[in-house]
């Protein structure tokens, strides 16, 4: 099953224009999704969402204007047949690091696309949303106190798409207004 999820960004500018950002893409949690029976809560559980291979899969994935749907708005893989129509950017050095007092995904993201570029600087885009494929784990449970229905169990991120709105939250905004240390970033 195609999932997409949604986080934030720190981002700065480099000399030849690009967008370069320490973001935060993984982050374990209960969250709604939408169904056409209603809304499920799903847990993304820290030894499934911070696990090894679950972080190693974000190395080299495409940045993506939005998630990519097909004409009747399905979810799209990018994939070699249309990552040229997708990818605007690519993720590096993906890695679990604490943050306010949690551990996350985070990694480097660089953008070269100048229309999306314009986006996060006007803050229209200002969050990312990982786009994943995984298996669902139906047995209902709680994370951190809140009940869930299903759990996403071997997720694999395939993409990181700038939104408008993150699933996720304040989590994974992208921060124009702070600068990062490059150095900082593992």
């Amino acid at each position: 099953m195609i999932k997409i999820d949604r986080a934030e960004f720190q981002v700065i500018e480099t000399g030849e224009g690009f967008l370069k950002a320490r973001v935060t893409f993984a982050v374990p949690g209960v969250f709604p999704y939408l169904y056409t029976d209603g809304v499920h809560l799903e847990a993304k559980l820290p030894e499934d969402i911070l696990s090894q291979p679950t972080i190693e899969s974000a190395k080299g994935a495409p940045i993506t204007d939005g998630h990519p749907t097909d004409q009747e708005g399905n979810p799209l893989l990018v994939t070699a047949e249309n990552y040229k129509q997708y990818a605007k950017g690519n993720i590096s050095e993906p890695h679990v690091e604490m943050e306010d007092g949690r551990a996350v995904g985070v990694a480097l993201a660089t953008i070269y696309d100048s229309a999306l570029i314009q986006d996060i600087k006007n803050k229209t885009k200002d969050s990312v949303s990982i786009g994943f494929i995984c298996e669902e784990d139906a047995t209902p449970g709680q994370f951190a106190g809140v009940r869930y229905d299903t759990a996403q169990k071997n997720i694999r991120i395939n993409h990181l798409a700038c939104v408008e709105l993150a699933r996720v939250g304040e989590a994974t905004k992208i921060h124009i207004d702070r600068g990062i240390n490059m150095a900082e970033v593992k």
